[in-house]
């Protein structure tokens, strides 16, 4: 992937959606889930797959019978391998790079490159600074380092409240640019 030579990414800000890492592969040799594919995972977990339940019910049912969700989201949203588009796009210096991904794409990225320059990340857990430096990556739906064993349902329940307000963006049209900018609750732009 080419960008033009006049295309000064450091003055930019990158927006990366599910659909940025559908291509890149997970702890499992497969790609992330997108739209309903955690879901369906989980079911999967419980052999449940055609089950007509939403993915709260989901996954408080699969833990109740012992399913490790924690391990089960690591093995998912831990990224192992990018393609070269994803790899050229995170290859720039980008102002600010905001995701509503809870995989590591991004991080997996500095990592596997080699540069030994990192991102800092930051997760909507985590303290806001009052002004983020240039070419960090924001998680605002949460990320999947930040999530612990004590804090593993927090964690789910802001992946579903996303998916939540993905599902009421589509009913309605989608949403215009400024309350786009009111959904980085508080992100210092």
């Amino acid at each position: 992937m080419d960008f033009p030579d006049n295309f000064n990414t450091e003055r930019c800000l990158l927006f990366l959606g599910s659909g940025f890492s559908a291509a890149a592969t997970n702890k499992r040799f497969e790609h992330p889930p997108v739209g309903n594919g955690l879901q369906r995972e989980i079911l999967s977990e419980i052999d449940e797959v055609n089950a007509d339940i939403d993915l709260k019910d989901a996954a408080s049912y699969a833990a109740s019978r012992g399913v490790n969700l924690y391990g089960l989201l690591h093995d998912l949203f831990v990224i192992t391998r990018l393609n070269e588009d994803q790899k050229t796009i995170l290859g720039k210096r980008w102002r600010r790079i905001y995701t509503t991904n809870y995989d590591d794409a991004v991080e997996f990225f500095e990592k596997d490159s080699g540069t030994g320059s990192r991102r800092q990340s930051f997760s909507i857990d985590d303290d806001r600074p009052r002004k983020f430096p240039s070419n960090t990556v924001v998680h605002l739906h949460g990320y999947i380092h930040a999530c612990d064993k004590k804090m593993f349902f927090h964690s789910l329940y802001l992946i579903i409240a996303h998916m939540q307000s993905k599902r009421r963006w589509r009913a309605h049209g989608g949403i215009s640019l400024k309350e786009t900018f009111k959904a980085l609750n508080g992100f210092s732009l």
